[in-house]
Parts: structure tokens; sequence; C-alpha cells
């Protein structure tokens, strides 16, 4: 799709976009999981809490 220009900037364009990917959607799914574990881990086992 990006034939026309070099391959260098190619490169660093898909690098950049590999870094925004890294840091805007890893930190946000990582938020949830995190969230769900504990909120599973709360829930599954009731007759545990006092």
């Amino acid at each position: 799709m990006l034939n026309f220009l070099p391959a260098l900037l190619v490169g660093l364009i898909a690098t950049a976009l590999m870094l925004l990917n890294m840091l805007f959607w890893v930190p946000i799914l990582l938020i949830f999981a995190v969230v769900k574990l504990i909120f599973d881990s709360i829930t599954a086992f009731p007759e545990a809490r006092p």
C-alpha cells in the first residue's frame, strides 16, 4: 500500500503505529482484565465471606 515510500519510512511508520498501539490499548485492556479478575474472585466463592 505504501510502496511508493522508502522502506525506511514505511518501517518508521509501522514502528510508530505499533508503539502507539502498545501505549494506548495495552494499559486499557490490562485495567479491564485486573478489574474482572478481582470481581470474579470476589463473586466466585460467596460462602467464603463472613
